[in-house]
């Protein structure tokens, strides 16, 4: 079995019975590549009371220009892909800050970079992890870090009815 593949590192510990998926590598490469190794770790991808909008884009032609040498679209893109692999939990944030890049202002960058520093902070953390249950009818159960939902998917083939079910977890 690849212990990588596409950057994710693969882990398989079978007295637990689990399969977990982590990017630290790539995390601490994006985090690098945009200079923000020094940056203070913090406990949430986002800013809960802040509402992101087009009125954030660039007023005058001094902030048009500054913004079009900010590497926004590259940033989105490293992050959408730790999004997709296995950071769920910032799946919001990608989707909320994909809205504006064509016209990113200042708060939208800032945005960006909390990311990287919620990222920064939850690095050594396993990414996604799989319970795997030999049970009949037993649920194939996938978590990741912080608050997010847990989701149990169909069960197995031999089970009556399927169910699905979704409980939250506290970080």
């Amino acid at each position: 079995m690849a212990t990588r593949f596409l950057g994710i590192q693969i882990t398989r510990d079978r007295a637990s019975r689990t399969i977990s998926m982590s990017q630290m590598a790539y995390i601490e490469s994006i985090i690098s590549c945009f200079n923000l190794t020094d940056a203070k770790s913090i406990s949430t991808p986002m800013t809960p009371s802040v509402a992101y909008s087009r009125k954030a884009a660039p007023s005058n032609p001094n902030e048009a220009t500054h913004m079009k040498c900010v590497p926004y679209r590259e940033a989105i893109g490293s992050l959408m892909y730790t999004s997709i692999a296995t950071h769920p939990n910032i799946t919001f944030a990608m989707l909320t800050l994909s809205q504006f890049l064509n016209n990113p202002g200042k708060a939208h960058w800032e945005a960006v970079k909390r990311v990287f520093r919620y990222l920064a902070a939850t690095a050594t953390l396993p990414g996604v992890q799989h319970a795997i249950t030999a049970m009949p009818g037993a649920a194939v159960v996938a978590t990741a870090p912080a608050a997010v939902a847990v989701v149990a998917v169909a069960r197995c083939p031999t089970s009556p009815t399927p169910a699905t079910a979704m409980t939250a977890t506290a970080p």
